[in-house]
C-alpha cells in the first residue's frame, strides 16, 4: 500500500512504511518484518502476548496484535511483564516482497 510518496502496511489502523525489494508502484507484495525490529514501546500498535521461547541468550516473544490475526515476534532480553503491550515497528526492518509468481523488478 502507499501512502503520500511511501510504500508501507497498515496494522491495527496505523501506516507503517518500509522498503520494498523487487516490487513495482502498485504491485501486491509479502510483508516480512524481522524480530530486531519489533520493540515494545509506549506509543505502538497494543498487541497481546502469546507465548516466548528462550533461544541463544534473548526471548524470542509472540505477540498477537489487537483486534486481528497478525502474529509478530520481537527478540526481548527477558519475559514482558505484562500479557499486553505496544509495539513499535521500525520501518527498515518491515520488508515487501513482490508475490509469489511475480517477477521482481529493478
Amino acid at each position: 500500500m502507499r501512502e503520500g510518496e511511501h510504500c508501507g502496511i497498515r496494522l491495527a489502523g496505523r501506516f507503517c512504511p518500509g522498503p520494498t525489494i523487487g516490487t513495482s508502484h502498485g504491485a501486491r507484495g509479502k510483508v516480512y518484518i524481522r524480530p530486531e525490529g519489533i520493540k515494545t514501546s509506549g506509543d505502538g500498535i497494543l498487541a497481546e502476548l502469546m507465548f516466548c521461547a528462550f533461544e541463544a541468550g534473548q526471548h524470542r516473544v509472540y505477540w498477537r496484535l489487537a483486534e486481528s490475526d497478525v502474529t509478530l515476534c520481537s527478540l526481548e532480553p527477558a519475559v514482558p511483564r505484562d500479557t499486553t503491550a505496544k509495539l513499535s515497528l521500525a520501518p527498515e526492518h518491515i520488508l515487501i516482497y513482490p508475490e509469489d509468481g511475480e517477477a521482481p523488478h529493478d
